[in-house]
């Protein structure tokens, strides 16, 4: 059975490569200012460096590859597979990614059934396919639209289940 959307395979590889170098660079970095230098950075790097570690693992960590078929959503991480149903969807949004201002990721909330606990994934959808005809359309603002994408999987999560949050 084909996919009707998936994620994108490079993109979501290109993020977890990209996320990986600003975690290991920012050390090197500190770590050759202070050896060429011999000063310090200071006590600012010590308060910069564990946020953007924050900021950097928590999106790393969330990433996932999804296909979307009519019943069902499949998702991968690595050699793990999860099957999630359209009515454990909580909320679907979209969000920015690291990409650039075309660049949407999705958020989506659910409700995990082994475990009874909310979990929330990030993807970083196809947006130059035929289904979202994003790169026959231009123009300011056009990237705030919502995609095709979300739209499906929203409208599956609220008619399959009642307690959707909007």
């Amino acid at each position: 059975m084909k996919p009707l959307y998936k994620s994108s395979i490079i993109n979501t590889c290109a993020d977890y490569f990209i996320i990986a170098i600003f975690i290991f660079l920012m050390p090197y970095a500190a770590f050759r200012s202070i050896t060429l230098s011999g000063q310090t950075i200071g006590g600012v790097y010590y308060l910069i460096y564990p946020m953007m570690l924050i900021l950097f693992i928590r999106p790393l960590y969330m990433l996932r590859y999804i296909k979307v078929y009519e019943d069902y959503i499949l998702i991968q991480f690595f050699n793990k597979k999860k099957i999630l149903d359209y009515s454990e969807i909580q909320s679907v949004r979209q969000v920015s990614g690291f990409g650039g201002i075309d660049s949407r990721w999705l958020s989506i909330k659910y409700k995990d059934k082994q475990t009874n606990k909310i979990k929330t994934i990030l993807v970083d959808p196809e947006i130059y396919t035929k289904k979202e005809d994003r790169s026959s359309r231009s123009g300011f603002g056009y990237w705030r639209n919502e995609l095709n994408i979300t739209q499906f999987i929203r409208g599956k999560a609220i008619k399959y289940n009642s307690n959707y949050l909007n």
